[in-house]
C-alpha cells in the first residue's frame, strides 16, 4: 500500500511540475518554461547560432472588445496550433503572456529564422482573413527576430532586442517581420509603447484626406456629413476641458467615423425609400468595416474607440457592443450626439430635414436613453447660444406639429 501511495505521489508531483510549466489555455509552454529553456539552450549551443522570434498579435485588445473574451480565447488556441504546425521539432514554442508568443530556434541563423517567421505571419493572416468578407473576425501578427551571437551578446539581450524588433514592426504598420539590427532604435513613450525614432510623427492629415476623398467619390452626403460632425464635435470637445491632443483625436475620429460605408452597396446608401430590416442590418456593418480599414493604417489606432462606439447608446441598447453609460468612451459619446444632430438637420432623398429646434427637442427627449445627459445638455446650450451654427438655407425643412 505504501508503494502505491508513493507512486501516486510521484505521479501527482510530476503532473504538477508539468502544469506549472504549461499554459492552461493553449497547452503551449509558458513564460516560466521559456526562461528555463532559453538558459538551457544558450548553454547547449556553445558558439553556434540561436534565434528568437517575438510574436505579438496586432490590436488583440480591440478583438476582445469587439467579439468577447470567449472568441479571443478561441483565437489564441488557433494561433497556438499555427505556431506548432509551422515550428514542429525545429524549435520551442511558448506563450510568453497575453497575446505574445515566443519561439526559441537553436541552430537557426537570421535568414532561417526570418523565413520561418514570415511563414508563420502569412499563415496567421490567411487563417483569419477572407477577402470576401471585410467584417470577418481576423488577426495579424507583428514579429521581431534576433540572432545570437551576431546581434546579441547573451540571452537577456537576445530577448530584449527581439522585443525591440517586434515593436518596430508594430509601429511601422503592423503585420510584418522585422530583424533586429543596431539601427533598430526605439524609445519609450508615456503610454508605455515603443516608437520608431525616425519618422515618429506620421502625416495623419494626408491619410485622412485620402480616405474622406474616397468616400466622397461614392457618397457625397457621407463626406459632407462627416465634415459637419467633425466641426460640431470639435466645438463640443473644446467645452469639456480636454487637452488639444484629445480634441484633435475627436476631430479625426469624426472625419473617419463613417469611412466603412465605402463597403456598403451604393444602391442601399442612396436608396430613396425606407430601408428594409435586411438592408438596415447591412448598413450597421459600416462600424466594423470602418475599424477594418482604420486598423490597417499606421498610427491611426487612436481614433478606434470613438469610431467603434459612435452608435452605442447611454442605456446600453446600441451597437455593436451594447456598451452602457460611462463604459462608452467619452469621444464616442461626443460623436453619438453630433452624428445624430447632423443627420436630423440634413436633407436626405428619403426624408426632409428637421429644423434645428425640432432636432434639439429630439435630443432632449432622448437624454438618458440614447445620449449622455451631461454632454447632451452642453451640446444643446452650444447650439442655442450660437456657438454651433447650422446652415439650413438650402434645405427643405419638415414641419413639425
Amino acid at each position: 500500500a505504501s508503494t502505491a501511495v508513493a507512486f501516486d505521489n510521484a505521479r501527482l508531483y510530476t503532473r504538477s511540475q508539468a502544469e506549472a510549466l504549461t499554459d492552461s489555455l493553449t497547452k503551449l509552454h509558458n513564460h516560466r518554461y521559456f526562461y528555463k529553456a532559453l538558459s538551457e539552450q544558450m548553454a547547449k549551443i556553445g558558439s553556434s547560432e540561436i534565434s528568437i522570434l517575438m510574436i505579438d498579435l496586432d490590436l488583440f485588445k480591440l478583438f476582445n472588445d469587439l467579439y468577447g473574451h470567449v472568441e479571443g480565447d478561441k483565437a489564441l488556441e488557433v494561433i497556438a496550433s499555427i505556431l506548432m504546425r509551422n515550428v514542429g521539432q525545429k524549435g520551442i514554442v511558448c506563450r510568453y503572456g497575453g497575446e505574445e508568443f515566443t519561439v526559441i530556434l537553436p541552430y537557426h541563423d537570421t535568414k532561417m529564422a526570418y523565413d520561418l517567421a514570415e511563414k508563420i505571419r502569412i499563415d496567421i493572416e490567411k487563417t483569419f482573413f477572407s477577402a470576401n468578407d471585410v467584417t470577418q473576425r481576423f488577426l495579424t501578427a507583428s514579429i521581431g527576430v534576433c540572432t545570437y551571437p551576431h546581434a546579441a551578446p547573451n540571452g537577456e539581450e537576445l530577448l530584449k532586442r527581439a522585443d525591440i524588433a517586434m515593436y518596430t514592426a508594430k509601429n511601422s504598420g503592423k503585420n510584418k517581420t522585422v530583424i533586429y539590427t543596431p539601427e533598430t532604435t526605439t524609445v519609450e513613450t508615456s503610454e508605455g509603447y515603443t516608437r520608431d525614432l525616425i519618422n515618429s510623427r506620421p502625416n495623419f492629415a494626408a491619410t485622412i484626406y485620402a480616405l474622406t476623398a474616397a468616400i466622397d467619390a461614392k457618397d457625397h452626403y457621407t463626406f459632407g456629413h462627416s465634415q459637419k460632425v467633425a466641426e460640431y464635435a470639435t466645438i463640443l470637445a473644446s467645452k469639456l476641458s480636454l487637452d488639444k491632443s484629445h480634441i484633435e483625436i475627436i476631430k479625426e475620429a469624426a472625419l473617419l467615423h463613417d469611412i466603412g460605408k465605402i463597403g456598403i452597396p451604393e444602391h442601399i446608401l442612396t436608396k430613396t425609400g425606407r430601408l428594409t430590416n435586411e438592408e438596415y442590418d447591412i448598413v450597421k456593418q459600416h462600424v466594423e468595416m470602418s475599424i477594418t480599414i482604420i486598423k490597417h493604417l499606421p498610427s491611426l489606432n487612436h481614433v478606434i474607440p470613438a469610431v467603434i462606439g459612435h452608435h452605442e447608446r447611454w442605456d446600453g441598447k446600441g451597437y455593436p457592443r451594447g456598451l452602457k453609460g460611462e463604459n462608452i468612451p467619452l469621444s464616442a459619446r461626443c460623436l453619438s450626439i453630433t452624428d445624430a444632430f447632423d443627420a436630423m438637420t440634413s436633407h436626405r432623398p428619403y426624408r426632409t430635414c428637421l429644423s434645428v429646434n425640432a432636432a434639439l427637442t429630439e435630443i432632449e427627449n432622448n437624454i438618458g436613453t440614447q445620449f449622455d445627459p451631461m454632454l447632451a445638455n452642453i451640446f444643446i446650450k452650444l447650439v442655442r447660444e450660437g456657438d454651433i451654427v447650422v446652415d439650413q438655407s438650402k434645405q427643405k425643412i419638415k414641419s413639425v406639429s
